[in-house]
């Protein structure tokens, strides 16, 4: 009897070993999920870092001094909205996170229920996620924020998926999420509040031989172009105001002064922006020796001489050479600055 005991212990203590062993990954298990209730640990693994928030929007959210919301109305129903909407929803709540996290908590003074001013620590930047059901308070507010219910591309059924942002008595919306959050909504955001919160309060002046507000480019013979694209993105935030290349002086209260293609620019006007440096202006300036654009819009049969500029058409090339020298500017116009990652074939 005692070697059968003696050969029946090896296979009770591994037995016994592996119980042990089970038991060991369910406490481990368990911990593992009480400290992800109360440790907030965050990695962000996506190869273009999709989650982790840009400098800019980090400086945008750090200035905050007056409270901003963001109202997120989503129509979270299974039967409404496709699983991959349903990622997408999740994507887009962790970026709100991201969001809320980089923002910082500040003292202000706040009015209390008997009318006196008292001071308490206020976060900048808050989230109030939203499911506008059709006839509830929801779906009004929705609707007041500027909101209309879309279609889901995957089920066809009328859904909700945007965003209003509001500080004080500004609002913008973002009306429906983009298919791919990830590639811009966080500069959609970031810009949205960045408005709401600062307002138009910077004035950009846009010096050009070009039609960059609309118009005639230079050539009466072609129909009337429609404004450029960064004229309006920066008109969504700022007071634009453009000016001929013949300006002999800068609009008072110009913040910055951006300066396009000056294929006609004067003496004069570059006078004018020198001036301007000196009392402490900013200037970007955009030069090219040999524009595409401006040769697209010569009238088409009609010849040019090489350097000069097509007959009704603007100058391809544009230089601001006094204004270079004087402020120690090189500028070689046999170079080329090119994204070679990003790059575009014309």
């Amino acid at each position: 009897m005692s070697e059968s005991k003696d050969r029946q212990s090896p296979k009770l203590s591994r037995r016994s070993a592996a119980l042990a062993g089970l038991a060991a990954i369910f406490v481990i298990a368990l911990l593992i999920n009480f400290l992800a209730d109360k440790v907030s640990l965050r990695a962000d693994l996506t190869e273009y870092k999709s989650y982790t928030l840009s400098e800019g929007t980090g400086n945008i959210l750090s200035r905050l001094d007056t409270p901003v919301q963001i109202r997120y109305y989503v129509t979270d129903d299974r039967k409404v909205m496709s699983p991959g909407e349903r990622s997408r929803a999740r994507r887009v709540e962790d970026l709100l996170a991201e969001f809320v996290r980089a923002a910082p908590t500040k003292e202000i003074e706040l009015t209390n229920e008997a009318g006196e001013f008292e001071t308490k620590k206020v976060k900048m930047l808050t989230v109030k996620k939203l499911n506008p059901v059709p006839n509830t308070d929801a779906e009004d507010s929705a609707i007041i924020d500027g909101l209309q219910a879309g279609v889901s591309g995957e089920t066809n059924n009328e859904l909700y998926f945007g965003i209003a942002i509001q500080c004080l008595d500004s609002v913008e919306a973002i009306p429906f999420v983009p298919a791919r959050p990830e590639t811009s909504l966080e500069y959609d955001l970031a810009r949205a509040v960045s408005s709401v919160h600062d307002g138009k309060n910077k004035k950009i002046v846009v010096m050009s031989g070009m039609a960059i507000g609309g118009g005639f480019g230079g050539n009466f013979q072609a129909p009337p172009q429609q404004p450029w694209m960064f004229y309006e993105l920066l008109g969504k935030d700022y007071e634009v105001e453009v000016i001929p290349s013949t300006s002999t002086e800068i609009p008072a209260g110009t913040s910055t002064l951006i300066v396009v293609h000056p294929y006609d620019i004067t003496a004069e006007g570059q006078f004018a922006i020198d001036q301007y440096l000196l009392q402490g202006g900013n200037v970007i300036a955009f030069v090219d020796p040999n524009f595409f654009y401006a040769r697209a819009l010569a009238p088409q049969g009609q010849p040019q001489m090489p350097g000069m500029p097509p007959q009704g058409g603007p100058a391809p090339s544009s230089d601001l050479d006094t204004l270079f020298k004087a402020w120690g500017v090189k500028y070689d116009s046999n170079r080329v600055l090119a994204d070679l990652d990003f790059g575009s074939e014309i």
